[in-house]
């Protein structure tokens, strides 16, 4: 990991090469390992109240529209973001316990260039892609001539995602309602 990326936080331990590493309990738990997903079940659509799978996972597309407002639902959202060590127990719980079906729900979010800039964050991360907007805007350079959902195909009209996984479909709609305390925008 360059050592730029830890200057926002203080190093908590360093790797056996020497670099930096950042302290795992200010980082997301899906940037290193990944929120626990387990194999899915098969099932069929519509799903009802009744299907449980094994795992999971919804993506909620946000436009920011008030930004006071939303800088102050962030900061009742931030808490319940699932860090690097939270996930880090919850996989060894899946393993230690041998089971993939434990209702764990994780939390996530995650800005494109468009929401960094439209929180007033205007610094260039030093990716290229990131750094230029919307990937959509190198879709020829990129070979991708495939038609992109609504939420994608326009630059700068999404400012943000929430990643929700559970153990099931049970778990994500007991914590809708907090979601939609947190963030009075949707």
């Amino acid at each position: 990991m360059p050592v730029k990326t830890v200057r926002l936080g203080q190093p908590k331990a360093t790797a056996s090469d020497g670099t930096l590493l950042p302290d795992l309990n200010n980082v997301q738990g899906d940037v290193y390992y990944m929120f626990p997903k387990a194999r899915y079940t098969t099932f069929c659509l519509p799903l009802t109240l009744t299907d449980n799978l094994q795992r999971w996972q919804r993506f909620v597309f946000f436009t920011i529209s008030d930004l006071a407002q939303f800088r102050k639902d962030l900061d009742t959202f931030v808490p319940i973001i699932t860090s690097s060590t939270q996930t880090a127990q919850d996989l060894e719980k899946i393993h230690s316990q041998n089971q993939e079906d434990l209702d764990i729900v994780s939390h996530g979010i995650a800005f494109p260039k468009a929401g960094l800039k439209k929180l007033d964050i205007l610094d260039k991360l030093g990716d290229p892609h990131f750094d230029q907007g919307s990937l959509v805007n190198e879709k020829k350079q990129l070979g991708d001539m495939m038609e992109y959902d609504t939420v994608f195909a326009t630059n700068g009209n999404t400012h943000g995602v929430i990643l929700v996984t559970a153990g099931s479909k049970f778990g994500f709609v007991a914590f809708r309602p907090q979601l939609l305390r947190c963030l009075s925008i949707y």
